[in-house]
């Protein structure tokens, strides 16, 4: 962590995302295109959901805002080129979020996110051991977190317990290119299944936009994204406790960063 903390001293370059300054980027190194060619959807998916919502800048970020942090990253970060994005918080210390890669790990490559983030306290502003950090391993022209790699033990074991929603995010969020044709069948078969839960239906609905954006059938994700808002709002206080509107609001946030960086 000490090495990182000195190479976040030795930006040297900076510029603005928007004329309010709210966000500020710096670089280690030229911000040039990098050679990894992150692929679009598993990236942002990663990324949006551990550096916003897990950190909850998404009340202060616009959608906009989080594309081009996101962006910013995929297409920029490499092992000379550590980024620091400063945002400005209203009634807050700044949030900072830096991404840099490690080449060399006994796992290989791995890409890092630090905050300041305290994942106790819920504040920003701190520097110590709670600090919210984050690990993924770089897999080809894929990020993984840790515990997303594929294994087949993991596998054969939620196929017998019959675990369809643990199956669709292993191989949604593995490395496995080869498991994403897998991924619809088990929606499908959740949707269709007249015992399934409100609350399975609501994740299965989330699954299905992420499939669409994976594949890139965007007016399909549209679609299922008005669909997860309606039947989110049908039975939301019934048979769908209300904190589960953080799928209602990630799964919109989503559609829309994906539609602004495609």
């Amino acid at each position: 962590m000490k090495q990182y903390l000195f190479l976040i001293s030795t930006f040297l370059l900076s510029i603005f995302l928007n004329a309010q300054e709210k966000v500020k980027v710096l670089y280690t190194g030229d911000p040039i295109t990098n050679s990894y060619n992150f692929e679009k959807f598993k990236f942002t998916h990663q990324i949006f959901a551990d550096a916003f919502f897990r950190t909850s800048l998404h009340k202060d970020l616009t959608s906009t805002e989080m594309a081009e942090i996101v962006e910013t990253v995929r297409q920029r970060i490499s092992e000379s080129n550590f980024i620091k994005f400063e945002i400005n918080l209203k009634n807050s210390p700044n949030a900072t979020l830096i991404f840099s890669i490690e080449p060399k790990t006994k796992d290989g490559a791995i890409l890092i996110m630090t905050t300041n983030f305290d994942s106790e306290t819920k504040k920003y502003g701190t520097n110590n051991d709670n600090n919210f950090v984050r690990y993924y391993f770089i897999k080809g022209n894929k990020i993984v977190y840790w515990k997303d790699l594929f294994s087949s033990e993991k596998e054969t074991n939620l196929i017998k317990e019959n675990n369809k929603s643990d199956l669709i995010e292993l191989y949604m969020n593995d490395e496995v290119s080869e498991n994403d044709a897998k991924i619809k069948t088990l929606i499908e078969e959740i949707i269709n299944n007249s015992n399934s839960t409100k609350i399975e239906n609501l994740y299965a609905k989330l699954y299905l936009q992420e499939y669409y954006l994976l594949t890139d059938k965007f007016e399909l994700a549209s679609k299922t994204q008005e669909d997860l808002q309606k039947y989110f709002e049908e039975y939301s206080n019934s048979e769908i406790p209300s904190n589960y509107s953080i799928i209602s609001k990630m799964s919109k946030c989503e559609l829309e960063i994906m539609n602004m960086i495609n």
